[in-house]
């Protein structure tokens, strides 16, 4: 009972319009408040009853958050960017397509109207952290103690900066034309739902072909997303030909550890992620390799 008259107060809505006011506010008030840009993620924690922060510090007015830019050094993403806004840029869609689909993905139209990158990021689950993850990308915080970046592997591993305000995303742009991306995400529908696993990668050849850069991640749904480390580390300088897909395979397996939901077993959640990274990384390799049942069975 404590908890849903906890959730049902009405909550104090602060305005910041710069961002050192929205931090102050944030120092001031500590764990019951929260920084708000689109709300979508606030209004489903209320929606079940969870307990809600009583300070609201809407970010809305700090334009400084609402913008992104593409250069040919980096692709810069302001937190309160619309998830929308970024979808149909048509300059956007030709360098990082793999952005533009994974936000076709996130929920209905409606939502993607209203919720914005950051937010998707700061929920610790949201769609776009694996594809972020595979593009390297840092993140730029600000706090009472001032300005720090840190990539957004560090930021996962740790859950760090929870109470730092995101002020932008950076991901770097791609080393060479050789440089390839993909994003799948396999929910219980196709849309509006919550993913069952979400996995993302980049790959980046040299000019014999053998594999000069590669980022692996996995996420979605309540679980927790990471960088497969040990299976970039088996396939970075080998050719298509010299990878043994029967051990990357297994890698994944070892590597990714899944909670089991109401609706998903972790052995299931695994061996979808292994199936979809290794379709993908064959595709994206142009290998043609004839997989045994017994390896890939679901």
């Amino acid at each position: 009972m404590e908890n849903l008259n906890n959730s049902l107060q009405t909550p104090h809505i602060w305005m910041p319009t710069t961002l050192e006011e929205a931090v102050s506010l944030k120092t001031q008030f500590g764990q019951d408040s929260a920084y708000v840009a689109g709300a979508t993620l606030l209004q489903l924690r209320w929606q079940s009853a969870q307990i809600m922060p009583q300070h609201l510090i809407t970010l809305e007015n700090l334009s400084q958050l609402q913008a992104y830019q593409l250069d040919d050094i980096a692709l810069t993403i302001g937190a309160h960017t619309k998830l929308s806004a970024m979808r149909f840029d048509p300059m956007l869609k030709s360098k990082y397509p793999a952005i533009s689909e994974a936000i076709k993905s996130i929920a209905a139209p409606a939502v993607r109207n209203r919720g914005t990158v950051g937010g998707n990021i700061m929920g610790g689950e949201g769609d776009l952290i694996p594809l972020f993850l595979a593009l390297q990308a840092q993140m730029t915080f600000l706090s009472e103690d001032g300005v720090k970046t840190i990539a957004m592997s560090d930021w996962v591993k740790n859950e760090q900066a929870t109470n730092d305000l995101l002020v932008k995303i950076t991901i770097p742009a791609h080393a060479t034309t050789d440089s390839h991306t993909f994003y799948r995400k396999i929910g219980r529908r196709e849309t509006f739902t919550a993913a069952i696993v979400t996995v993302s990668g980049q790959i980046t050849r040299t000019k014999s072909q053998a594999i000069d850069h590669v980022t692996l991640a996995i996420g979605g749904g309540s679980n927790k997303p990471l960088r497969l480390i040990k299976t970039e580390q088996y396939m970075t300088n080998k050719t298509a030909e010299l990878i043994d897909w029967h051990f990357v395979y297994q890698c994944i397996l070892d590597e990714y550890c899944p909670v089991t939901d109401a609706f998903v077993t972790t052995n299931y959640k695994k061996k979808v992620a292994a199936n979809l990274i290794i379709s993908e990384l064959q595709s994206l390799l142009n290998t043609h390799i004839e997989r045994e049942a017994h390896v890939y069975e679901m």
